[in-house]
């Protein structure tokens, strides 16, 4: 069983920084294992590949690099969904779009500032837990989806979403995939939709980690708290068609369909370029964007 207090992984061929990452990280009551080379992450990782909650990486190592660490851990299925935060000297937009393109879940640059350190490691660290207990519920939850033609489903909070998501991505070819996309979308809904909270609201309450509060205020507010998400679910020939509608006042999607320069460095806002990465066959925003359309191919015999 997983431990209760969240383990980092921390791979740097500096040891000066490693002492000063892996203090940050235990002052803030977080375990920490560190490896001074690719290798011995990637090591590390194939022998215990639940033990780890995120990974801080650096992208210059000698012999295997960071993001070839990074694409090792993307492309094994026990450790895809593991968060991995790459840490730079450079900040030149064509290098952190590649590493988000490999599948980062923050890039921060040296020097470090240790509280917007703290703060991306917390959201990394809730993040997967909250997939992993999606994932966990997955082998439990059965195929129950695939037995719908359609349906249509209405939830307010969090929790609510994820039960959810759970059975829907447990009806699909790579549950593992679509439970990580799928929660975006609704996380999205509510949060951006729904509750109004925006782009720049959201990063303050996320370095002072009083996102949460905010969320469960705005949930009792008369209005707001009112709303309600809508999922639409159909199979169609050999896909399953999820459609997510808030009752929010939309926004233009494509401004973070790619992380832009000026966000590139921010503690949050990819949840539509992750979503984007999930593997859908085909992600569509409609309308004034509070309307996503998703499209997830099923092979002919699952259908």
């Amino acid at each position: 069983m997983k431990a209760t207090t969240p383990e980092v992984l921390v791979v740097d061929d500096d040891r000066t920084t490693l002492a000063l990452l892996e203090g940050l990280l235990k002052k803030a009551g977080y375990l920490c294992m560190t490896a001074e080379s690719g290798e011995r992450a990637l090591k590390a990782l194939e022998s215990h590949p639940r033990r780890f909650s995120a990974v801080l990486l650096d992208r210059c190592l000698p012999g295997v690099d960071g993001l070839e660490v990074l694409r090792c851990i993307k492309a094994d299925p026990a450790l895809m969904a593991l968060p991995v935060i790459l840490i730079t000297g450079s900040t030149a937009p064509g290098e952190v779009v590649e590493g988000l393109n490999a599948g980062a879940f923050y890039y921060l640059s040296k020097p470090l500032d240790s509280l917007a350190l703290m703060a991306v490691v917390r959201t990394a660290i809730s993040d997967h837990s909250r997939y992993q207990e999606l994932q966990d519920c997955l082998q439990a939850s059965g195929r129950t989806f695939t037995l719908l033609e359609s349906g249509t489903f209405r939830f307010r909070t969090l929790e609510e979403s994820f039960s959810l998501i759970q059975l829907l991505a447990a009806a699909c070819p790579d549950p593992d995939s679509a439970v990580l996309g799928l929660s975006e979308l609704a996380i999205n809904a509510i949060e951006h939709g729904n509750l109004e909270i925006g782009y720049e609201l959201k990063g303050r309450l996320m370095a002072t980690s009083a996102l949460r509060a905010e969320v469960n205020r705005r949930l009792q507010d008369p209005v707001l708290g009112a709303r309600r998400v809508t999922l639409q679910v159909q199979r169609v020939a050999n896909l399953i068609r999820a459609t997510f509608i808030d009752e929010g006042k939309g926004f233009d999607w494509r401004t973070y369909a790619q992380p832009a320069p000026e966000r590139l460095l921010d503690n949050h806002g990819r949840g539509i370029f992750m979503a984007h990465a999930s593997g859908f066959f085909r992600l569509e925003y409609l309308g004034k964007g509070n309307t996503v359309m998703v499209e997830i191919l099923v092979p002919e015999d699952e259908s």
